[in-house]
């Protein structure tokens, strides 16, 4: 089994399957691009700027609050929930493999393939119920 199997068997043990849209991976994946951004600098004219949409607290600060956001969803302790209309559903596969598309230049780019990131989040998971879990390790 590769590490992209190995990863999607993982998120099926998890309660993550076909099916309804997962609020949390929405929020995760939002989350996620902004703590991306965080981490990078925006450069015009060989300047180094804090950003050209935020600076890096204003960036903190959104991703800060989206985590929230996304740990209440998954402890159920808020009942937010992001659905795709049934006639938008090819529209959202088509972004959702843009966002595919620049997660693998964003891996080429630092050394590594999917199956490399996949086989990352796979033992950071693996990882995380080793020592007991916790909330963000499910649903």
């Amino acid at each position: 089994m590769n590490s992209i199997e190995q990863l999607t068997a993982l998120q099926e043990e998890l309660g993550y399957k076909q099916g309804e849209l997962s609020t949390v991976a929405i929020l995760g994946l939002v989350g996620e691009a902004g703590e991306v951004l965080k981490e990078t600098r925006f450069k015009h004219d060989g300047d180094a700027r804090e950003g050209i949409l935020w600076k890096k607290e204003q960036t903190i600060l959104f991703t800060e609050k989206l985590e929230i956001v996304k740990k209440d969803v998954r402890k159920g302790t808020s009942k937010v929930c992001i659905v795709v209309q049934d006639s938008e559903l090819e529209d959202f596969k088509a972004e959702l493999a843009d966002t595919f598309y620049y997660i693998n230049i964003l891996a080429t780019n630092v050394g590594l393939t999917v199956s490399d990131l996949a086989q990352m989040a796979h033992d950071k998971i693996r990882r995380k119920q080793a020592e007991g879990g916790s909330s963000e390790d499910r649903k």
